[in-house]
């Protein structure tokens, strides 16, 4: 199985501790039509592989080991969904109807080199084949940082605020 992320040293998984519901989003983004005011086609490509169902799967097995410390004890008094009691089939039908993202997307504009083939930007922000027109966002990443993806961001953002000011002077 191949595995990837960033590299086998990299985070591969995040526990969040609160509530939250799955995000019905369907990895590219296209245009539905030439109407502008046409919400875009996107998908995410969550699950493609094997090792994108193995990743939740070992993070769940690591998220229950997490609270079963007992500084835990008292505070959780029963799973809400008993997983590790489900068969794999029954786990994997799980993970496949409730996985989704919770807000870390990059690469939906990816940057790239001035003459490349690929990406949407140059590595100055701004669109391939438009006239100052910048994308500055996380959208601009080409991959998925091994980090929290909020770090990059604000990189991007005072990176572009750079260059938007020194185009502006």
């Amino acid at each position: 199985m191949t595995d990837t992320s960033a590299g086998p040293q990299t985070p591969h998984i995040e526990i969040f501790v609160g509530s939250c519901s799955r995000n019905p989003l369907g990895g590219s983004v296209t245009l539905q039509s030439n109407n502008p005011f046409d919400l875009p086609l996107i998908d995410l490509g969550l699950l493609m592989t094997e090792f994108d169902l193995f990743t939740p799967l070992e993070a769940i097995k690591k998220a229950y080991r997490f609270v079963q410390a007992p500084v835990w004890k008292d505070y959780i008094i029963l799973p809400t969904i008993d997983l590790l009691n489900m068969t794999t089939d029954a786990l994997d039908e799980f993970i496949r109807n409730t996985a989704g993202p919770v807000g870390h997307l990059v690469s939906t504009a990816a940057m790239s080199v001035k003459d490349a083939s690929y990406g949407v930007v140059n590595t100055g922000l701004l669109v391939k084949g438009a006239s100052i027109l910048s994308i500055i966002d996380a959208s601009i990443l080409p991959f998925v940082t091994s980090s929290h993806t909020q770090a990059a961001a604000y990189v991007v953002g005072e990176r572009g605020a750079d260059l938007v000011k020194e185009r502006w002077k």
